[in-house]
């Protein structure tokens, strides 16, 4: 839209996407966009590893369009990593495109490098990583109906197009919770529920103008551990376990986790920022109270400490296992809708996890057949939460999942208790 603004030559209208207090540059001036790149350069110069592009698919502006993902805005992206390739190397570049994935995905840009082998290349000629924006409104929708398979259908078409490259999974960040990359994922009956139970859930939902005039929903606005849970009907364990369990789903994928620093604590909405502010998006933006917080993370009741210690030790199995690779292949396994069933691999195909997350309040019991796993049907499974050993019986591996329990199986491995 266009804002009124004072300038020292009277008043001028100029273009603001998202807010009257965020004023658009003009990409189209080259010395602009020689000065945002000497800026890029700075931070480099300082240490920076990677730079995020945010909402970089309004970077272009055209009458008559949507002024979004047009062509010159991947140009912008090529510039900028093309750049970076000459004169800093070591720098990633992350793209922010809340947009439906088909269009997101084509920030990876277009092949530079080919490979003598059938593998893939090595570069695109734009971001190393995009942000997953898709995985957020699958998550919701997936503990919303206790049922996996939409989140299941969707991981099993991923695949990144260059060998350097990755997905920037996350399901929680200082924004809303887009929904416009749910389209064509969930239904729009899908879509409205998830909005109803945000609503239900002490949050909003913020709306867009079309172009026609027409308004349509972009973001939710509530915190992720309320959005899971009702913060007007409290079952401390069972939240936790949820919230826990969404982070899990988070963890077990492909390519880089992002995590928001109110997910490590399980906040809560917070109303008063809210009218305070009268910021939608102030509602999962509390500021902490250092004292407050030490409290709450040193009492072993509180939501915010088995929160934190839950996913502390999420993090801690993850980071030493060679499979959760952010290249590591992965599979969808056919087991049961109410449990996502997602087996990695190392790089070398040597370490193999099978991850298993029961979305569902109830017991699930879910067989795998080892001829699906392409291993020995002997071999044993240690469960690294729980450090509990499984073994396989007349070909199959047996589990029951209590509600929403995490399982991350490692194959050749039993608990040396039980050796």
């Amino acid at each position: 839209m266009l804002t009124p603004v004072q300038t020292t030559e009277g008043e001028k209208h100029v273009w603001t996407t998202f807010s009257e207090d965020q004023i658009d540059l003009d990409y189209s001036n080259p010395q602009v966009l020689l000065e945002v790149i000497d800026l890029l350069l700075f931070y480099a110069e300082k240490g920076a590893r990677l730079i995020r592009l945010d909402a970089i698919g309004y970077v272009w502006k055209k009458v008559g369009t949507s002024s979004l993902n047009l062509p010159e805005a991947h140009s912008i992206v090529k510039i900028i990593r093309g750049v970076m390739n000459l004169a800093a190397p070591q720098v990633g570049i992350i793209t922010e495109t809340n947009v439906p994935h088909e269009e997101n995905i084509k920030y990876f840009g277009e092949q530079l490098l080919e490979t003598d082998d059938d593998d893939k290349p090595l570069n695109g000629d734009e971001a190393q990583m995009i942000y997953q924006f898709s995985l957020a409104p699958l998550i919701l929708h997936t503990f919303n109906t206790a049922d996996a398979e939409a989140l299941s259908k969707w991981v099993q078409t991923l695949s990144v197009p260059y060998r350097n490259s990755a997905f920037f999974n996350f399901i929680a960040s200082h924004d809303g919770i887009g929904l416009m990359p749910a389209k064509g994922l969930l239904t729009e009956g899908e879509i409205e529920a998830l909005i109803d139970k945000t609503i239900l859930h002490g949050g909003t939902a913020s709306y867009k103008t079309n172009s026609d005039g027409s308004k349509s929903v972009y973001e939710l606005n509530i915190t992720l551990f309320d959005a899971l849970n009702n913060p007007a009907d409290v079952n401390r364990d069972q939240d936790v376990k949820r919230f826990l369990a969404s982070q899990a789903i988070m963890l077990s994928l492909a390519g880089v986790p992002g995590i928001y620093v109110h997910s490590l604590f399980g906040s809560r909405n917070c109303t008063s920022c809210v009218e305070e502010t009268g910021r939608s998006r102030s509602i999962n933006r509390e500021k902490f109270s250092l004292p407050d917080l030490r409290r709450q993370l040193s009492n072993p009741e509180t939501i915010q400490s088995q929160v934190i210690h839950g996913y502390k030790k999420l993090l801690g199995i993850r980071k030493d296992q060679p499979a959760f690779h952010p290249a590591a292949p992965q599979r969808i396994l056919d087991t049961n809708r109410q449990v996502f069933s997602l087996l990695r691999s190392d790089l070398d195909r040597t370490e193999m996890i099978i991850c298993l997350i029961n979305v569902s309040n109830t017991i699930q019991e879910i067989e795998i057949p080892m001829n699906s796993l392409d291993i020995s049907a002997e071999i044993p499974f240690l469960d690294l939460v729980s450090n509990e050993s499984f073994f396989p019986a007349n070909g199959y591996i047996k589990l029951k999942l209590g509600c929403y329990q995490i399982m991350w199986l490692l194959a050749g491995y039993s608990s040396p208790e039980e050796n």
